[in-house]
């Protein structure tokens, strides 16, 4: 049976919310590198979640060049 879709943010959403918040914006590949240290997720584990963040409304993107570019759509106070 499936999982029930949650509208909060999980403690690893959570961590790329932070960077985004704090970046203003940034693309997969830099958000991956910068928590590189702090948990060790998979650039696809990262790519996979911020596309979920995306679905809930949390994230915006745009594409530029080859990359698409993550902007949070939600402040901390908002999502907290």
């Amino acid at each position: 049976m499936a999982r029930k879709k949650s509208r909060t943010l999980t403690d690893a959403e959570h961590r790329i919310m932070e960077v985004l918040w704090t970046k203003g914006s940034a693309t997969v590949a830099e958000v991956a590198e910068a928590l590189a240290g702090e948990d060790g997720s998979a650039y696809t584990t990262i790519q996979t979640m911020m596309g979920i963040l995306r679905e809930k409304g949390y994230l915006g993107c745009r594409k530029e060049t080859r990359a698409h570019v993550y902007t949070p759509r939600v402040d901390r106070e908002t999502a907290a």
